[in-house]
């Protein structure tokens, strides 16, 4: 008996630490060793991974206002305040909104809602209009462009989850403030104010995603950030959001990708072209940038963040009517 134990004893132990090994490894995962399905995830989805995720909330918040119930945050959501997104600059001595983050305030915006390096992060937001469907997006490209490629977009938001009898809490997740070390910028996917006029020197394709009526210059928007003129960038082409986006339950949400592609072949639009997308904000352009470079595949498309704001204050040409 004793040579029988001898001999099975480290078969035993070895035994042993394999099955401690492999219980760890289910039972204690780490969150780098999850992966996304792609830059948008389902309700669903999402329901089985809470807890292997930072879930952002980004909405525009209003000063002592209070959150209506219908405004309510899936459990575990963290607040994100859109104003935090973007920045005001100075630049040559005017002042400019809604501009990039850089690499010191994206580190504090990580840091303050909890979010370490090695964090999968889903995006959220109320979802019931554009502007919070574009926000959504604006988060996003705002983390990708500093290279936390560990990032998606919950399809319907809020609204589609409530849709579906999910569970909903009326406040959001309390955090601490974790060290964020910020990457190298990744500026590939950000177009400047000298990248759009050499793209006009060499006739690459530019989008103006705003309404007709900004576009052809019979209104100017004052609703968030404004253009200094009416009318668009000579030679941009129209391809408007509102065209690429529909209502999913009681969720906003894009057009399937046929339709997109329907929409933009009609509009005699290439969605493979080098292209770089604007509007107002850079808000509304960051989701047509998001369909073209996440969703198409065009790695190509560029936002441009100070988009007709920018391009009136410093005065450059502006064209009015339909035509490019």
């Amino acid at each position: 008996m004793g040579k029988i134990m001898k001999f099975l004893k480290p078969i035993f132990i070895t035994t042993l630490f394999c099955l401690i090994a492999l219980g760890n490894f289910f039972i204690l995962p780490d969150a780098e060793a999850y992966t996304l399905p792609g830059p948008m995830v389902s309700t669903q989805w999402l329901s089985q991974n809470l807890n292997n995720v930072v879930l952002l909330d980004v909405r525009r918040v209003e000063k002592d206002t209070p959150t209506p119930n219908k405004d309510s945050f899936i459990p575990g959501a963290v607040l994100v305040d859109f104003a935090k997104v973007t920045r005001v600059i100075n630049l040559d001595g005017k002042q400019l909104k809604a501009m990039a983050l850089d690499r010191k305030s994206f580190a504090n915006l990580m840091s303050q809602t909890g979010v370490k390096n090695s964090d999968i992060i889903i995006i959220t937001s109320p979802g019931r209009h554009l502007f919070e469907l574009t926000a959504v997006t604006r988060l996003y490209w705002t983390i990708k462009y500093f290279s936390h490629n560990a990032v998606a977009i919950l399809i319907g938001g809020n609204a589609l989850w409530h849709s579906e009898n999910r569970p909903l809490q009326n406040r959001e997740k309390s955090v601490k403030k974790t060290t964020y070390q910020t990457k190298k910028a990744n500026s590939e996917i950000l177009a400047n104010l000298k990248d759009v006029t050499t793209a006009l020197q060499q006739k690459r394709q530019i989008l103006d995603v705003r309404g007709l009526e900004y576009y052809e210059g019979e209104k100017v928007n004052k609703a968030f950030v404004s253009a200094k003129n009416r009318g668009h960038i000579p030679g941009a082409l129209s391809l408007p959001i509102q065209s690429l986006s529909r209502q999913k339950r009681s969720a906003i949400w894009f057009q399937t990708m046929d339709e997109i592609v329907e929409i933009a072949d009609m509009m005699d639009i290439d969605l493979n072209s080098p292209t770089i997308l604007y509007c107002d904000s850079g808000n509304y352009a960051s989701l047509e940038w998001f369909i073209l470079h996440e969703l198409l595949g065009n790695k190509k498309a560029q936002l441009y963040d100070g988009s007709m704001h920018q391009w009136s204050i410093f005065d450059k040409p502006i064209k009015q009517g339909e035509e490019p």
